[in-house]
């Protein structure tokens, strides 16, 4: 599990990125690499600031 914004929800197989300026996820690219994909979905609400990541990028 790592640390997303609050603000985000996440879907199955969502492609996920390293903000490394806030030291946390993100599921827009910028200039951010691309670390994994969602593992698990993950609502939006201000508690929910752990998502759990398949870090090699590939969703089976």
């Amino acid at each position: 599990d790592l640390p997303k914004v609050g603000s985000q929800a996440w879907t199955v197989g969502a492609k996920i990125y390293w903000d490394g300026s806030a030291c946390t996820t993100d599921d827009a690219t910028g200039s951010n690499p691309l670390i994994g994909v969602a593992a698990a979905a993950v609502g939006s609400g201000a508690g929910e600031t752990l998502g759990r990541v398949r870090l090699n990028g590939a969703a089976v």
